[in-house]
């Protein structure tokens, strides 16, 4: 069993332990029963108050947005409901490590209602998933290029997360792994996403950072594209975000993360290659 799957079999664990002490009181919430209202929920999606990124974000919304009711709203009127369990919420939020100085990656969040840390599981507020989708301060513009697939695997997550408490505890990484019997598929990885070039055989292909999004755009039923999200000027202890998504379907095949430092830069490790390659390997034999 690797890291991901170690990691969302103790989140699982610790899951039905809770559910177990919720049970023992005479009632059970987990979270699939707590977001089960939300294809019948207003979704109120955020604006970030940058005008480049939200008009995009409305247009990618309006287009992709299928799963619940939906509205936009400025930040003040989310902070003014949030609270309210009868909204949820997408909204994009930029994360600050422990170990760094200023924020180094925006996210979206997508979020119920409620109270923070209320007593009731059904009044309480819940992040149902946070998708990394730039870097918080010099964004580089590819994020709107993969933005239509990432409001896409929010949708199809949630989904999966309604009917599933394991998709609902597991996190991307984990539920990514449903669909990677399917890897028979070209692989396309950014040059400037790789930590070090490709070497022959891996089954990878490496091109310039255009030419991978421009293929991506064409949304190639037959081909499998890397995305890397970190900060602009990591610090030791900043996350990278690594993913690699279908360009025609809008799946993720790949969902991983590490922390940066001396020995491991942003971008796909050798560790990630390796995997990749071994994933492409297996599909095509």
């Amino acid at each position: 069993m690797g890291k991901t799957g170690k990691k969302f079999l103790a989140a699982f664990v610790l899951a039905c332990l809770a559910a177990s002490v919720c049970a023992a009181q005479g009632k059970i919430v987990t979270r699939k029963h707590r977001i089960s209202d939300f294809t019948s929920k207003v979704t109120r999606v955020v604006l970030s108050g940058n005008e480049i990124f939200d008009l995009r974000f409305q247009e990618e919304i309006s287009r992709r947005w299928r799963i619940s009711p939906y509205e936009f709203c400025s930040r003040a009127e989310y902070e003014a409901s949030k609270k309210n369990t009868g909204y949820y919420f997408l909204v994009p939020v930029n994360g600050q490590t422990k170990a760094e100085t200023a924020p180094g990656i925006a996210f979206l969040s997508l979020e119920k209602g409620g109270e923070p840390g209320g007593s009731d599981p059904m009044k309480a507020s819940l992040t149902i998933l946070t998708f990394p989708y730039a870097s918080a301060s010099f964004p580089s513009g590819r994020e709107f290029v993969f933005l239509p697939a990432i409001i896409d695997i929010i949708q199809d997550y949630t989904l999966q997360a309604m009917t599933s408490d394991v998709a609902g505890y597991a996190g991307l990484g984990v539920y990514a792994q449903r669909v990677r019997k399917n890897w028979d598929k070209d692989i396309y990885l950014s040059e400037d996403d790789l930590t070090e070039p490709l070497q022959p055989g891996s089954g990878l292909e490496s091109y310039g950072e255009d030419e991978v999004d421009e293929a991506f755009a064409e949304g190639r039923e037959d081909l499998l594209v890397g995305y890397v999200v970190a900060p602009t000027d990591p610090e030791n202890g900043s996350w990278c975000y690594k993913m690699v998504i279908s360009a025609g379907t809008h799946e993720l095949y790949y969902f991983d993360r590490h922390k940066i430092g001396t020995r491991n830069p942003a971008g796909f490790l050798r560790s990630d290659v390796k995997q990749l390659s071994s994933s492409k390997k297996s599909a095509v034999r």
